[in-house]
C-alpha cells in the first residue's frame, strides 16, 4: 500500500511547481522513490506499459481494497489520514491549499495522532507523577491536534479522591497558533490551560519561556 500511495502522489504531483524548499525536496523525494519502485516493482507503474502497467484507475481500486481490510484502530486512522492529504496534495504543492488547515481541521489526522499515542502509554508513569507531585507545571511542545495531550490530560486528572486537576499548569505550545481555537474549544473543561506558540528549534528563553520553570516536558511525534 505504500507504494501505491507513492505512486499515486507522484502521478499527481509531478508536473507541479512548488516555491517552497520543503515541498520541493518533497517533490524530489517523490521522484526518487518513484525510480526506485520503478526498478523493484515495475507492474505498478503505468509507464512500464499496458499489459504490466497499472493504471491510475486499477491503482486507487488497489488501495481502497487494501485499505477496507484494515481493521487495526491506528492502521486504519493513519490510512484515513493519508487518504485525506492525498485528496488536498495538489493544492498543497501549488500553495492554493495551506497544509496546516488540513492538518488541523481533518479528523481522521486528529484521530491518527490520539491513536499513536497510545502505542507507548504514559498514563499511569503521568498519574503516579501527579500524585508525588500535584502542582506540576506541564509545557507541550508541538501540541498540534493534541492528541497527546488527551492522553496526558486525562492521566492528569484526579476522578476520585481528589477530583480535579493534579496539575498547576499545562503550557499547549506550537509552532503555529493555528491549532489553538480548536484546542481552546476541546480542552475547554480543563483548567490552567495556556496556549502560547513556540519555535523548538530556537531559544524557548528568547521566545518569552522562563528557563527551568516546568516539571515535566512532553514532547510526542514531535
Amino acid at each position: 500500500m505504500t507504494n501505491l500511495f507513492i505512486l499515486e502522489a507522484y502521478y499527481r504531483t509531478k508536473s507541479s511547481t512548488p516555491t517552497k524548499a520543503h515541498l520541493k525536496r518533497y517533490q524530489e523525494w517523490l521522484s526518487s522513490q518513484y525510480e526506485r519502485i520503478r526498478r523493484e516493482d515495475p507492474s505498478l507503474v503505468l509507464e512500464m506499459g499496458d499489459k504490466a502497467g497499472c493504471g491510475a484507475g486499477k491503482r486507487l481500486s488497489q488501495i481502497e481494497e487494501l485499505g477496507e481490510s484494515i481493521t487495526h484502530p491506528l492502521f486504519r486512522s493513519v490510512y484515513m489520514a493519508t487518504q485525506e492529504v492525498m485528496s488536498n496534495l495538489q493544492g498543497i504543492m501549488d500553495d492554493s491549499i495551506d497544509a496546516l488547515e488540513v492538518i488541523s481541521e481533518s479528523d481522521a489526522i486528529i484521530s491518527m495522532y490520539q491513536e499513536s499515542s497510545r502505542l507507548c502509554p504514559a498514563g499511569k508513569f503521568l498519574s503516579l507523577l501527579s500524585h508525588s507531585h500535584p502542582t506540576l507545571k506541564v509545557l507541550e511542545v508541538g501540541a498540534g491536534t493534541g492528541g497527546a495531550t488527551s492522553a496526558a490530560l486525562d492521566a492528569l486528572f484526579d476522578t476520585t479522591k481528589h477530583k480535579g486537576p493534579m496539575y498547576s499548569s499545562y503550557t499547549f505550545t506550537d509552532i503555529s497558533p493555528g491549532f489553538f481555537a480548536k484546542a481552546k474549544e476541546h480542552f475547554k473543561n480543563f483548567p490552567g490551560m495556556i496556549y502560547e506558540t513556540l519555535d523548538i528549534s530556537k531559544d524557548p528563553e528568547d521566545q518569552g519561556f522562563t528557563l527551568g520553570d516546568y516539571n515535566l516536558i512532553i514532547a510526542s511525534n514531535v
